[in-house]
């Protein structure tokens, strides 16, 4: 699906043709990449970030291919993300100054509470795969990881690598929803829930 930026006039080209923009957090950071079917004049993006008073910094720039006809693909990181809800936005700037925005993308960065045993991120999920991290005192004992659908079916089974703190689990693809994962050891058993897209 083609997303273009606004442009009213019937003569004017667009500067670009947007296919995509998106922002996702990965880990401990967010991960941002577009991608454009042709560029007129396109002089360079800006990533901007806004915190959710809508409050916009510019974070970067990537310079632009300046005319292009071909697909031309863009990612950068933001490694130091908002905590809570924060919108990215992608801003594209002309040789000659005037400017656009892409449509505003929402990333949701939850911070472990130190009262909680378990912490599960990214989350939500997107690409058949979360990281679990559990204390270090709890790590020495094999914890079964149980991941249950809205209807209380169990649809993956698993287990925490013993001795680490953090493992990526590969849950493989999922219709998207709300899951709940279940962790379970000879010390602690806890819920929590896990939003796939």
């Amino acid at each position: 699906m083609y997303v273009a930026l606004a442009n009213t006039s019937s003569i004017v080209p667009l500067p670009i043709e947007l296919i995509d923009f998106n922002a996702r957090l990965n880990g401990a950071d967010v991960d941002l990449t577009w991608s454009t079917a042709s560029e007129t004049n396109n002089d360079f993006f800006t990533i901007q970030r806004a915190d959710e008073n809508l409050v916009w910094d510019d974070l970067f720039t990537v310079p632009g291919a300046g005319n292009s006809n071909t697909r031309l693909n863009y990612s950068d990181i933001d490694r130091n993300p908002l905590v809570g809800t924060s919108y990215y936005r992608l801003k594209q700037t002309d040789f000659d100054g005037s400017f656009s925005y892409s449509e505003i993308k929402a990333v949701r960065n939850i911070v472990a509470n130190d009262e909680d045993n378990a912490f599960v991120f990214p989350n939500p999920s997107y690409a058949g795969r979360i990281f679990v991290k559990i204390p270090h005192a709890y790590s020495v004992y094999r914890t079964e990881v149980r991941l249950f659908n809205l209807s209380g079916q169990l649809v993956w089974q698993g287990y925490l690598n013993v001795g680490t703190d953090v493992t990526e689990i590969n849950y493989g693809s999922q219709p998207a929803g709300i899951y709940l994962i279940e962790l379970r050891s000879e010390l602690f058993t806890e819920s929590k829930k896990l939003v796939i897209e």
